[in-house]
């Protein structure tokens, strides 16, 4: 059986969790963030185990994610329907802001870290 190609999209800042993706380093291939692995429990997190149960729709997936250097993350999650929702978790992964219809999926390169 072929074993899939995988790539590591992040890493947070305490190495605790892992972005993947399906594919290609080739810039000219989507990076779409499929999976989030805890490297501490060695399990792959749903939405809701990085948002909490009903935060976002259901049924909905990951298709991004950034780690910044503080410990926080923005998650990009596609509902239903095609809607895409950023998410801005604290270090703790606490919920701090969502935004709805995002305009593109999240990438790394759309954030500016400033302490």
């Amino acid at each position: 059986m072929p074993v899939p190609r995988v790539v590591v999209h992040g890493i947070s800042a305490d190495g605790r969790l892992v972005a993947l993706g399906a594919g290609s380093t080739d810039p000219g291939i989507s990076r779409t963030v499929q999976w989030i692995l805890d490297t501490a429990t060695n399990q792959f997190l749903t939405v809701d185990d990085l948002l909490g149960p009903g935060v976002a729709p259901a049924g909905a997936e990951l298709h991004g994610a950034v780690f910044l250097p503080d410990g926080g993350l923005v998650l990009g999650v596609t509902g239903p329907g095609g809607n895409r929702s950023w998410y801005l978790l604290d270090a703790k992964r606490s919920l701090v802001a969502a935004l709805d219809n995002a305009p593109f999926p999240v990438s790394p390169g759309q954030f500016v870290y400033l302490p």
